[in-house]
């Protein structure tokens, strides 16, 4: 059985839509435990006590707090774990799981790389991190969230054994057995300002990058969170399977990495090695029901690269890879049962969704006017019954 979804233009760039077939999942999505997310949390809170960071009254302890109530309780009431966070993305349950999710699995990703190796220069980025708003959505001060970055891509080089160091102008300096890896992290709010951004980056590492640092040879790596760039709101995505919540956000990172290479991006003589380019964004999978967190990659190698340079950019895609290796933690995925048939109360009714509609929400998180009477949420479906409509 295939689930036939209708792509609409804003995710290809295109005036037209187009319908493409997924295959029903026959398994759920491996995944950790409720408890596996609190025990982390716990351990990283442990962590920053132990450097004298408290997580007393921050973000940390209420992500605790609400995952805690959610496991006991089953209902919540998160307005009032979460005060001063809800706007108008924050309407249902869904919501607040998911950007919740968010921010914890990249919390959980950066513990996994201090298990592995401390960075000198630690704890000083820990305190700012700490600090940040509960929802990087709602974070008007984007410092703690350029800080939090930061310590997801060092994460990276920490779980690759490199000794990494966060003490310098250049954000990560990390260092394998061969190479020396000189890498400065953007987050980029739009495509107005991706090009200079980037074009930022290259010249603090064409200024502050050597030629060789501690008897290795230095590279650079320009490492670009292009979240908002490619979902202006900053929110959540929908899909209807695990691949097609995928290839949503990677047919984004690929319309983004092809207007980014008519940008002038490798000079000579700076020995960058790539643009890096990562999309972080929780999505809610229809089918099975999931909430999942997306970190996306998509690189721009230099096509100059001369000698060293291609073993040197090999040891960078292992590394970037080991985003892909699983947690022994995780429940492995059980076999489902497809339906052959639905049963709905008497009286349903339904509704199909104006394709106007459908693209507005989904490029903008909401739909005005005359339009929030037709529809106030979907969730990837395109008929949707009246009961699911809120």
């Amino acid at each position: 059985m295939a689930c036939t979804v209708l792509v609409p233009t804003i995710l290809l760039d295109k005036m037209q839509s187009e319908t493409i077939s997924y295959q029903m999942p026959t398994q759920s999505l491996p995944g950790l435990k409720w408890s596996d997310h609190i025990a982390d949390l716990v351990e990283l809170s442990d962590f920053l006590g132990s450097r004298d960071i408290q997580t007393k009254n921050t973000r940390i302890e209420r992500y605790i707090q609400y995952l805690t109530e959610l496991i006991a309780k089953g209902t919540k009431n998160e307005s009032l774990v979460f005060k001063n966070s809800a706007d108008a993305r924050f309407k249902s349950s869904f919501d607040w799981l998911l950007y919740v999710l968010r921010e914890i699995h990249e919390l959980m990703w950066i513990l996994k790389g201090l298990k592995a190796h401390i960075p000198a220069g630690l704890d000083g980025k820990l305190s700012v991190l700490v600090s940040g708003s509960d929802f990087a959505a709602l974070d008007s001060n984007t410092h703690s969230r350029n800080v939090q970055f930061e310590l997801r891509i060092a994460s990276y080089f920490c779980q690759a054994d490199c000794k990494v160091d966060l003490t310098t102008e250049t954000d990560i300096i990390a260092l394998s057995e061969e190479y020396a890896f000189f890498v400065e992290c953007k987050r980029v709010a739009s495509m107005s300002q991706l090009q200079r951004r980037l074009a930022e980056a290259a010249k603090q590492l064409h200024r502050r990058m050597p030629r060789n640092q501690d008897g290795r040879i230095a590279y650079g790596c320009i490492a670009a969170d292009v979240t908002k760039v490619a979902f202006t709101h900053n929110g959540l995505t929908f899909a209807q399977t695990n691949e097609h919540s995928r290839d949503v956000i990677q047919k984004k990172l690929n319309s983004i990495a092809s207007s980014t290479m008519k940008m002038p991006l490798f000079s000579a003589g700076q020995n960058i090695l790539q643009y890096w380019l990562q999309i972080h964004i929780p999505s809610l999978i229809i089918h099975p029901p999931t909430t999942i967190t997306r970190f996306s990659s998509c690189s721009i190698h230099n096509p100059k690269i001369e000698g060293k340079g291609w073993s040197a950019l090999k040891m960078l895609h292992d590394i970037s890879e080991i985003g892909n290796k699983r947690d022994e933690r995780e429940v492995p995925p059980r076999t489902l049962t497809l339906r052959t048939g639905l049963t709905l109360p008497k009286g349903t009714g339904f509704r199909i969704v104006d394709e106007e509609v459908l693209r507005e929400l989904l490029e903008s998180g909401q739909v005005t006017g005359r339009k929030k009477d037709l529809v106030s949420r979907i969730y990837g479906q395109i008929l949707v019954p009246e009961a699911f409509l809120t």
